[in-house]
């Protein structure tokens, strides 16, 4: 069965699930918190948006935040160091055009937090006035067996944008950039090879967290070859494994972190261990692929 018919299955494995057990509501939160004074003309500010799941333990999160600002803020960029979730296969985005930042996040395993950090936003003030961060609709679903969904309470925050900041202007973002002297945290790279991804080429798997400013990109290296760009997955261009392979994880202060596989041989992948590997976070990815292609199908049809 190929790739599309398995998602497709999902989907309507998925559909048949919130038919079964329909949506029900709990006690969660999503809060959005300026990280220190709300920002003045001129500043740029950090705001960290938190999840409250209500005792419940949940592994994933769909949702979006409307900014209704007026232009009075300018987006800068988003970043996740620090959040309890560690699976992101829809990053958190900010829409220009509708001006609605748009996430798909999760956790294997589940977690029950009352103040969990999912991810922070950066703006700059460019106008004064009355500014709002207001949730929409966002759905958390329980970690078991069925994948409950649940929906979650947005609340909203307002606040003013002064017309002058009284001790000039700040920068809560170069100030954290210029103190994060931390590298990424160490980690590992996996020699992979299935037949039922990349065309059966091998690949190779990695992937780390910066609890300061969050991960940039990643660089690798294959022997002599020109050094690339990728993701947390990279098929190799020498598929002879006779190149040492070198992966750097750089955090957005530009500090790397280097992990190295060395003394490939053909020998060396091994399925079974990337498929173990698959198997422990396997439910959670599932979800939230389906809850990607589900997002995907309703912007389609709008």
């Amino acid at each position: 069965m190929g790739q599309k018919n398995i998602m497709k299955l999902n989907y309507f494995l998925f559909s048949l699930l919130l038919i079964l057990f329909p949506t029900v509501v709990f006690g969660a939160g999503i809060s959005i918190e300026p990280r220190n004074s709300s920002p003045a003309l001129g500043d740029t500010a950090i705001f960290d948006v938190y999840l409250d799941t209500d005792g419940q333990t949940i592994n994933t999160v769909d949702g979006s935040i409307l900014l209704v600002d007026q232009n009075k803020l300018f987006f800068q960029d988003c970043f996740t160091a620090n959040s309890i979730f560690s699976l992101w296969p829809s990053q958190p985005a900010y829409n220009t055009r509708n001006k609605i930042i748009s996430f798909i996040g999760g956790v294997p395993g589940g977690i029950k937090t009352s103040h969990g950090l999912l991810f922070s936003l950066i703006f700059s003030a460019k106008d004064a006035g009355e500014v709002v961060f207001s949730p929409k609709k966002i759905v958390a679903y329980l970690n078991n067996e069925k994948a409950t969904p649940v929906n979650v309470n947005g609340q909203s925050l307002s606040l003013v944008i002064a017309e002058k900041a009284e001790a000039g202007m700040k920068n809560d973002w170069q100030t954290l950039i210029a103190s994060d002297k931390i590298p990424p945290l160490p980690f590992i790279i996996t020699l992979n090879q299935d037949q039922n991804l990349f065309g059966g080429q091998k690949f190779i798997s990695f992937a780390t967290t910066d609890n300061e400013t969050g991960i940039d990109y990643y660089e690798i290296k294959e022997g002599k070859f020109p050094p690339e760009r990728a993701e947390i997955q990279y098929v190799l261009q020498d598929q002879t494994l006779q190149n040492e392979i070198t992966v750097t994880a750089y955090d957005r202060a530009g500090n790397g972190q280097v992990a190295t596989l060395s003394g490939v041989k053909k020998s060396d992948p091994k399925p079974s261990s990337f498929r173990m590997g698959w198997w422990v976070i396997g439910l959670v990815i599932i979800l939230l692929l389906i809850i990607l292609v589900r997002r995907k199908l309703k912007m389609k049809n709008k």
